[in-house]
């Protein structure tokens, strides 16, 4: 079930959910989700069957309700990887059962600092009239006039986007609110006079204040968001909005598509260490002294059309078959290792691919029904599109958190150009 649809049996009436927070899967198979809303927080719990098959077939989502009002002090607790935020409850003793604490563990560090930082700005009575709101015409002057852009918070496709705000693509960037920590302090000082986009404006006034608060960045909010956008394009149908924010919602809910940058860092450890085994597996004294014998064997496998490209082959391996063998075995290590730790991975993906296919069209070969003892075209093409699939995950969603890549990108700001797809 979407989590839109479970909170509202326990939201109150005119109560506004501002922004979600969840779990890392490191702490949790089924990880709760923590949403701020204007008037509480609530942390959903889920059972493992609603939280993976949408069903509660064994025990029931569950609810902590936590007013504003009846926090009296927050403290985080930064460990290694994840963070754990620990609420002081006004209004309850300290029992076996009950507790004037609660504890939120399992948050990335930036998200953890995100909710304490909300928390307190509505303890010290921030009003959201402290936003600086602005309509599309002035959203387009301040455009106009400097060098603000227009900052879209939300998930749909960016090109969708600046055509229902009517600009120009060099007008218009990504941000996503919940990977500030990816950002390096020019990219978020680069903000400056911004106008910030999101569906309905809440989560554009959060991250406002969030900038405001840690950043001393001044930005302006779109007010209410693409609700408010009429179409500027006459060759856009009127519900082209519509559509697009359905779908958008639509995405949001689906668990693949809030998850996948880890679900792409994920496959790319896992992807990592394959590559480690393989390399590992050809540390080996058969492997260096005859690999111009693997090749030869692979042409009895292919057309004989292709023979004469496996014995050129065979025969320059054959000059210093220890040389090449050792190329291959610390190219595969370089490509573990970059994989496994996120460093340098627009070059690794580009290079991956192409060592891909060099080993499936050389010692390995291609493979192919082309006679009796053939099965399949090989791995090593299998391996270039999974390279390919990367690529595209990291140049639509950017950098995971838990990389090398992102630790030196605050730091080194020209480092995106070495590591990310877009930048």
């Amino acid at each position: 079930m979407p989590l839109m649809d479970e909170l509202n049996s326990v939201l109150q009436p005119g109560e506004t959910v501002l922004m979600v927070l969840k779990q890392s899967l490191m702490s949790n198979i089924a990880p709760d989700n923590i949403v701020v809303t204007d008037k509480n927080m609530i942390i959903v719990h889920y059972s493992f069957w609603g939280r993976y098959t949408g069903y509660n077939l064994i025990s029931k989502t569950e609810f902590t309700i936590l007013p504003y009002d009846r926090v009296i002090g927050l403290l985080v607790d930064k460990g290694k990887f994840l963070s754990t935020v620990t609420i002081k409850i006004a209004g309850f003793g300290q029992s076996d059962f009950i507790k004037n604490t609660l504890g939120i563990d399992g948050l990335w560090h930036n998200d953890a600092s995100i909710l304490v930082s909300f928390v307190q700005e509505y303890k010290e009575g921030v009003k959201r009239e402290q936003i600086e709101e602005v309509s599309l015409e002035e959203a387009h002057e301040l455009a106009k006039t400097g060098s603000a852009k227009f900052v879209w918070l939300g998930r749909n496709n960016l090109s969708h986007v600046a055509a229902l705000l009517g600009v120009e693509g060099n007008k218009i960037v990504h941000v996503n609110p919940g990977n500030v920590n990816a950002l390096g302090k020019a990219d978020i000082l680069s903000l400056k006079d911004s106008v910030l986009v999101d569906h309905y404006g809440t989560v554009s006034a959060t991250f406002s204040r969030f900038l405001k608060r840690m950043y001393g960045v001044d930005s302006f909010v779109l007010k209410d968001g693409l609700k408010s956008v009429r179409v500027h394009h006459e060759q856009l149908p009127a519900n082209t909005i519509l559509h697009y924010l359905e779908k958008d919602i639509d995405t949001a809910d689906n668990w693949f598509s809030r998850n996948a940058m880890e679900i792409g860092r994920f496959i790319e450890v896992v992807f990592g260490a394959v590559w480690g085994i393989d390399a590992t597996l050809k540390l080996n004294s058969y492997f260096f002294s005859n690999l111009p014998q693997l090749i030869t064997s692979s042409a009895s496998l292919q057309p004989s059309w292709l023979g004469p490209w496996f014995y050129l082959w065979a025969g320059i391996v054959s000059l210093n078959p220890a040389l090449f063998a050792a190329v291959i075995v610390i190219l595969e290590t370089a490509v573990s290792l970059s994989l496994i730790l996120g460093l340098m991975r627009k070059f690794v993906y580009g290079g991956g691919f192409l060592l891909s296919l060099v080993i499936w069209s050389i010692p390995a070969g291609p493979g192919g029904p082309y006679g009796p003892a053939s099965t399949d075209i090989g791995t090593g093409v299998a391996y270039a599109i999974v390279f390919l699939l990367l690529a595209v995950i990291n140049a639509i969603y950017g950098t995971s958190g838990q990389t090398v890549d992102s630790l030196l990108e605050k730091k080194l700001r020209w480092w995106k150009e070495i590591a990310e797809i877009k930048h």
